[in-house]
């Protein structure tokens, strides 16, 4: 779908029946919004609000506002050098899936500078985008934190809850992990504190300044 990241189509399959969405996708008109929103509806099932969480689609917000006027659209920031450490844990868990990544994967130096350069260019971008559309969509784009997050869920979820105009409530806290490159227990539960300073044991010094130099105007920004 032009516009909307390939990536959305990733995990479909394991929880939607196919049967059910190709059926549910010939009845639409075939518009790409009409296509978005029957996929969003089928994953959803009978949730009463709907969410989509590809972080590419970062770069579609005036799009899907546009496609969705009562849209709301929560950016979440981490460090850029949890971000890397985590791309280089999942690399060595992950086959290479094209003739770019077996290229790439063939270096580990190669991979390595590629990461790093890509992960810290994407993030001052995206950033830049984020400062454009709070002043654009004021009311309906908002920022947070990583890692004010798991610091103290309490406030930054009671936020989230009066940003999207729903009641808090202390069950949003009890929450899973689904898969994390730095822990091997999958599916615990709550906020783990030391998820925030994991990447600091494992981080190269030289990697460390140069994410401190190239991202320093958020880095300021975020406290990081």
């Amino acid at each position: 779908m032009t516009g909307i990241n390939q990536n959305f189509g990733g995990g479909i399959g394991r929880h939607v029946d196919k049967g059910a969405l190709i059926e549910a996708l010939l009845k639409t008109d075939r518009t790409e919004q009409d296509l978005f929103n029957t996929i969003l509806k089928q994953y959803a099932a009978d949730v009463p609000i709907c969410g989509e969480k590809t972080p590419a689609h970062i770069h579609e917000v005036p799009l899907l506002l546009n496609w969705f006027p009562k849209a709301k659209i929560i950016h979440a920031v981490r460090d850029p050098r949890a971000i890397y450490i985590s791309s280089m844990l999942k690399r060595k868990k992950r086959s290479p899936r094209n003739q770019f990544d077996r290229f790439i994967y063939a270096s580990p130096l190669l991979f390595n500078f590629y990461q790093m350069m890509n992960i810290l260019i994407t993030w001052n971008r995206v950033l830049h985008l984020d400062e454009r559309y709070q002043r654009i969509y004021q009311d309906r784009f908002k920022t947070i934190v990583y890692e004010q997050l798991i610091r103290d869920p309490r406030k930054t979820i009671s936020e989230i809850s009066e940003f999207i105009e729903i009641p808090f409530s202390p069950e949003m806290l009890d929450q899973r992990v689904i898969a994390s490159s730095f822990n091997r227990k999958m599916h615990s539960s709550g906020f783990d504190l030391k998820a925030i300073d994991r990447w600091k044991q494992i981080i190269h010094p030289g990697v460390n300044r140069l994410y401190r130099t190239g991202g320093h105007k958020y880095f300021q920004r975020f406290g990081y």
